[in-house]
This record gives structure tokens, C-alpha cells and sequence, in this order.
């Protein structure tokens, strides 16, 4: 599968009373990376309008490895790790530019509900977009 890379710089803001980047803060990384993502797999968040769906995380899971500080340079690493009909799950890697080291792991669960709030099948180009 295709690996969609992020890259971004550790804020002030993002930082823990320890000085390290605040566990929740990686699932906006996250976030930030799969939009990104969309942006270049499929010319951005107008994809999911376009087939009147919307993208929500049913689950996420963290590992934690090691912390990031003030002013690194962060990559984040997005596959499609597995798709079914109706469920896409992500992995995602937050790298340390610098020393390749990987600081969490991420899984990602997504499903598209329709404007009625009900989970509908993915649209059927879906997992093409990420070979």
C-alpha cells in the first residue's frame, strides 16, 4: 500500500506540564495527516461530499513509544493497513525526522455514515486511492 507522509514542527501549545508533547496531541497529528491525505489521494474532503458520506473514527488505538519536544520535526507515516465493505483502518507512524525514530503508533478505525447519520459501504474507488 501507498505510505502518505506529513511532516510538521512540534508547537509550544502541544506541550505537557513535563514539557513533552500531550498524549492527546497525537491523535491531532493523526487527524491532521489523514486530512492531508485525502487532500493528495483524492483532491481533499469534497471526495466524501461528492458521494454524500461522511468519514468518522469508530476506534482509535495509541501506542506510545517515546516523547517529542519543542521545536522537533515530526513525520507522520499513513497507510491504508485494512479494508472491508463498510470499515477502513489506518496505520499510522509518528516518526522523529531526524532520528527515524518512532515515537506512536497508531490504528485508526473509520467508517462513512450517510446524512442520516446511518454507516453506509465505502465508496467503491475508496481503496484505490491508497495503492
Amino acid at each position: 500500500m501507498r505510505v502518505f507522509r506529513t511532516e510538521f514542527q512540534v508547537r509550544g501549545y502541544e506541550l505537557d506540564g513535563y514539557g513533552h508533547v500531550n498524549h492527546a496531541v497525537y491523535l491531532n497529528y493523526a487527524e491532521h495527516a489523514r486530512w492531508q491525505m485525502i487532500e493528495e489521494a483524492a483532491g481533499g474532503a469534497d471526495y466524501f461530499k461528492r458521494h454524500g458520506v461522511a468519514p468518522v473514527i469508530v476506534r482509535a488505538e495509541v501506542d506510545y513509544r517515546e516523547p517529542c519536544f519543542l521545536a522537533e520535526w515530526i513525520v507522520v507515516e499513513t497507510t491504508l493497513f485494512e479494508f472491508r465493505k463498510r470499515v477502513a483502518k489506518y496505520r499510522q507512524l509518528v516518526k522523529k525526522r531526524d532520528s527515524g525514530r518512532v515515537a506512536a503508533e497508531l490504528l485508526m478505525t473509520v467508517l462513512v455514515v450517510d446524512a442520516g447519520g446511518k454507516a453506509v459501504s465505502l465508496p467503491a474507488d475508496f481503496e484505490a486511492m491508497y495503492k
